[in-house]
C-alpha cells in the first residue's frame, strides 16, 4: 500500500532479483534473475504461473508487450528473447546485439521493440517478423535504458555517455 508504506507481500527467490515487469493488467509480474531465469508470478494468488529457462546469463531487462500476450527480455548474453505469455512457449531468439543486451521496451502499439545495449547500440525490433527495422548508433557507451512515451512519437535512450537521448519514432497505427 503506497499510501501507509504497508508491506503486501515478499517473494523469495532462490538467486539475485536483475529485472522485474509487471503486466499491462496488472494481475502478473515478471521477476529476472542473475542465472538466467524468468518467474511469471500471479498476483491474486501469489503463485508462479511460468517459469522460464531463458536465458545463459544474467536477465538484464524485461517488458511485457502492451497487450499482455507476449513478453521480451534481454540479457548479458546478447540476446533477445520473445515469449508467449498464456503457454510460456519461447516463440524467437534474437542475437543482432554484439554486447550485453541492457534494456528492452515495446512501442504502445505492440508493433516495435527497442533494445539498448553495452555495444553504444540501440536496436528497433518488428514485433511481428522479429527483424531489425533500424539501428541507431547515437550513443558512445553503454545505453542502460531504452523507454517509449506512452502516446507514441518519441523514445528516450539514457547512456553511461552521461546523456539522455531523444529520438523521433515513427510506426504506422
Amino acid at each position: 500500500n503506497l499510501k501507509t508504506g504497508e508491506l503486501i507481500h515478499t517473494f523469495h527467490l532462490p538467486e539475485a532479483v536483475t529485472a522485474v515487469a509487471v503486466s499491462p493488467d496488472g494481475q502478473f509480474f515478471a521477476s529476472g534473475t542473475e542465472g538466467g531465469k524468468i518467474m511469471v508470478w500471479q498476483l491474486a494468488t501469489r503463485s508462479l504461473k511460468l517459469p522460464l529457462v531463458a536465458h545463459d546469463k544474467a536477465v538484464s531487462s524485461i517488458a511485457f508487450s502492451p497487450d499482455g500476450q507476449m513478453l521480451a527480455s534481454g540479457s548479458l548474453d546478447r540476446s533477445i528473447k520473445f515469449w508467449n505469455m498464456q503457454t510460456g512457449q519461447l516463440l524467437e531468439t534474437l542475437a543482432e546485439h554484439d554486447r550485453a543486451v541492457l534494456s528492452v521496451a515495446f512501442s504502445p502499439n505492440g508493433r516495435s521493440l527497442a533494445s539498448g545495449s553495452y555495444d553504444g547500440t540501440i536496436k528497433l525490433w518488428d514485433t511481428q517478423t522479429r527483424k531489425v527495422t533500424n539501428t541507431i548508433a547515437g550513443h558512445h557507451k553503454p545505453i542502460w535504458f531504452v523507454a517509449f512515451n506512452p502516446q507514441g512519437g518519441t523514445l528516450a535512450s539514457g547512456s553511461a555517455d552521461e546523456t539522455i537521448q531523444i529520438w523521433r519514432t515513427v510506426e504506422e497505427e
